[in-house]
């Protein structure tokens, strides 16, 4: 995706979960966001893939039938 997307969508999610309406129906619903920027967002991608394929790899778990 291009930056100035990414930028754009990264921001207007940012103004959305400033809001405190929005930030009520997330608690309502037992939702805890965790802002971040699309860089923030990537590393933390990264290190949920090792995570869960560490965990696969422990448990034996492939996505083969």
């Amino acid at each position: 995706m291009p930056a100035e997307i990414t930028k754009k969508l990264s921001a207007e999610i940012g103004k959305a979960l400033a809001s405190p309406a929005f930030q009520q129906r997330l608690a309502s619903e037992a939702i805890d966001p965790m802002p971040m920027t699309p860089e923030q967002f990537a590393q933390f991608i990264q290190a949920e893939l090792v995570r869960w394929s560490a965990v696969a790899r422990e448990r034996n778990i492939s996505l083969d039938e």
